[in-house]
């Protein structure tokens, strides 16, 4: 009985524990988007009161100078017209990009100032988290994107703290449970063997109150049978 209850407290704690880091990991990621988001928005709106939206043709110039300090961690910054052409990318050249308009973070700023998407880029063959604002200066869509591999890029960090405390919590639910279980079967194993002392014709039962109510009960009533 002993090992049972044991075994079922270390069950109910594992599962516990695997509930927990769910729930973390869903709860980190989401904050990490919503962070990487606010970030990129801001970032948008500094470019859009830096350019001078005058000259078409010095738009694509201004963007290509963005290459000096967006080409480090493959930051793209796109300008769009509100038509979905492209008018100038800091990676690519326009004249092999197709119209955006159907992008789903192009769609969302047309109609709600701002929009999110995450997904495969077959032109830089990674996964990016793309972020579009439609300037509050011109009719075009100004659009950034970074490489964007959500929490599993802080894993390696979070991993020795997480199993640590996992390991920790662990420790501790043993030793408490240990407790719990020993508090509950030693007084049964006082109840056995005074039944085996009356058994034996060795004398009255004497029991020792325990702090559960219902072992109690189980005594009481054991001494009332033997005395009948």
């Amino acid at each position: 009985m002993r090992r049972a209850i044991l075994k079922k407290f270390i069950l109910v704690l594992l599962a516990a524990l695997c509930i927990n880091s769910v729930i973390f990991y869903l709860i980190s990621s989401h904050m990490i988007l919503k962070m990487a988001k606010e970030d990129m928005t801001y970032t948008i709106e500094m470019i859009d009161r830096l350019l001078d939206y005058e000259d078409d043709s010095y738009l694509a110039v201004q963007i290509e100078r963005m290459e000096a300090f967006t080409g480090a961690d493959d930051t793209r910054v796109t300008l769009i017209h509100s038509d979905g052409t492209v008018v100038s990318d800091t990676d690519t050249s326009t004249q092999g990009l197709d119209n955006h308009l159907s992008r789903e973070e192009v769609r969302e700023a047309l109609e709600e100032g701002a929009g999110y998407a995450k997904r495969y880029s077959e032109t830089m063959g990674k996964h990016f988290l793309y972020v579009a604002c439609r300037s509050e200066r011109s009719d075009m869509i100004l659009r950034i994107s970074v490489p964007y591999s959500g929490l599993s890029e802080y894993l390696p960090m979070l991993l020795p703290a997480a199993l640590v405390s996992f390991l920790a919590a662990l420790a501790c639910a043993f030793v408490f449970t240990r407790r719990f279980v020993d508090s509950v079967t030693s007084p049964l194993q006082d109840i056995v063997s005074e039944l085996q002392k009356v058994k034996g014709g060795n004398g009255e039962l004497h029991f020792s109150p325990c702090p559960y109510q219902e072992l109690n009960v189980i005594a009481e009533t054991t001494m009332e049978m033997s005395n009948n």
